[in-house]
Parts: C-alpha cells; structure tokens; sequence
C-alpha cells in the first residue's frame, strides 16, 4: 500500500485515499460518526416529545385521569367497569378512571386509552433502548 491508498474500514480493501465511496464494497466513507451520534441522540429526542404529546392528547381526549396510590374502602383486588380500570397493590389502589365523555362510545374511549399506553411505552423505549 503506497501514500495514495488505504484500505477500505467495511471490507478492508485496498482504495485511493482521497476516494469517497468503496469501489469494492460500495460504502459511503465520508459520514462523520460523531454527528450521526449527534443526531440520533436528538431525534431520539424529538421523537419521545412527539410520542408525548401524542399520547397525552389521546389521554385527554379520551377523558382518562390516573389514579395513583387512592385509599377505596374494597375488598376486590381490581375493579374494572365502563368507566374504571383499577388495581390493588398494598391496599391502594392504580389506574384509570373516566372522568369525561367527549364521545359517545365508551369503546371509543377504551381504544384511546390503549393506544395513549402504547404511545407512553413507546417515547420510554425510544429513550431508553434505541441506540
């Protein structure tokens, strides 16, 4: 290998060095790794807002509070009707209650109400586990 060659860092090819794509192996050489690094970090960012926010209007529009931690005088260890969805951990209890209709089908509201919670896990495993 002379001063006008280098090897390839995908397939490890012998190429000019000033070349900008593998002859060989067709990779693009000039991306810079810190800003793809850059970038992702802050598209992981926009991303989560962006789940966020969605999640939080299904969340609402649903008509949806959370309950966390209410001390209920119950002896069921859940209780789920049309308008509750709650847990019992240590004597309190966890959930969703609905508090306002803004549509006439309670499905409607459930379905929201799913989708807001796959809307939240997804902005948690977009921050936490996309890499």
């Amino acid at each position: 290998m002379n001063e006008k060659t280098k090897n390839c860092p995908f397939c490890n090819e012998e190429i000019l060095s000033k070349a900008e794509k593998c002859k060989h192996c067709n990779e693009w050489l000039t991306e810079d790794i810190s800003d793809d690094e850059d970038s992702s970090w802050i598209g992981r960012i926009i991303h989560s807002i962006t789940y966020f926010a969605i999640a939080i209007s299904l969340f609402y529009f649903g008509g949806w509070k959370v309950v966390l931690g209410e001390l209920l005088f119950s002896v069921n260890d859940a209780i789920y009707t049309k308008n509750v969805l709650l847990l019992k951990f240590n004597d309190k209890y966890y959930g969703f209650v609905r508090t306002a209709e803004f549509f006439d089908s309670s499905i409607i509201q459930w379905l929201m109400l799913g989708l807001a919670v796959a809307m939240f896990w997804a902005m948690i495993e977009k921050l936490l586990f996309d890499s």
